[in-house]
């Protein structure tokens, strides 16, 4: 992220800047409103201030203290807005960008902004929606606030963002079921495959006919069979006895 401001070429006409970056990591765009003071009102004046790096998008408005549109003229490849301003103490552009963040992993976002051109006062809030963990180097204040993570910096450098969302209880329940009871629907068979209607009798196996087929015999063949056995077994006995 880089700004720097002239006006006509004079030096230290900017007394602070403020900027604030409302930005949503899953598309990788935002909105960002950017509020310069001047030291003094200048009268029909051009201040030159440079925007973020190549990210810029969509300028939206330009605007003085009371909310009138100011002319400006924008140099895409200087990265450099150059607005005219009569009598003005303050300027409020507004603009969109993208490309701040880098996707590291899933819900890990990183990102880089450059404030080294800036040795006047400045704040730069960025924004984002949900509540992310987040590591700030150089360290800076990090808010969470109704559902957003606010990060404010505040010095001149080059800070090194990384923003991770941590794994709620539910998710990790949601995890470790669907590890649980994807093998069992991987191999269980489906119900209505195997079963078998109510008014239809399914025919007997083979072994039900058998049995049915032997209890059709006559009762006293197998009374004889018997006896004969048992009548055999017992002279077997005795002859081992003599």
């Amino acid at each position: 992220m880089a700004l720097s401001s002239t006006a006509h070429g004079i030096e230290d006409q900017i007394a602070n800047l403020k900027v604030e970056v409302v930005y949503d990591l899953q598309v990788n765009e935002g909105l960002t409103v950017l509020d310069v003071t001047l030291t003094e009102r200048l009268v029909n004046a051009i201040v030159d201030i440079k925007l973020i790096s190549n990210n810029v998008g969509l300028i939206v408005d330009v605007v003085d203290e009371y909310g009138n549109t100011l002319p400006y003229s924008y140099d895409e490849v200087g990265r450099v807005i150059s607005v005219f301003v009569n009598g003005t103490k303050k300027i409020t552009i507004t603009y969109m960008v993208s490309g701040l963040f880098d996707e590291i992993g899933i819900d890990a976002y990183s990102g880089i902004i450059d404030l080294t051109e800036y040795a006047i006062p400045l704040e730069v809030t960025i924004i984002v929606s949900g509540s992310y963990s987040t590591v700030v180097e150089p360290e800076a204040e990090v808010l969470t606030i109704n559902d957003t993570t606010r990060i404010k910096l505040t010095r001149q450098g080059l800070y090194i963002l990384t923003l991770w969302k941590e794994p709620t209880l539910e998710e990790d329940a949601q995890t470790v079921g669907s590890m649980v009871t994807s093998p069992t629907a991987e191999h269980t068979p489906s119900a209505p495959e195997t079963r078998t209607p109510y008014s239809q009798q399914p025919s007997p196996p083979p072994a039900m006919e058998e049995a049915e087929y032997m209890f059709d015999e006559p009762l006293y063949l197998y009374l004889v069979i018997t006896v004969f056995a048992v009548i055999a077994i017992l002279a077997l006995l005795m002859a081992r006895k003599k």
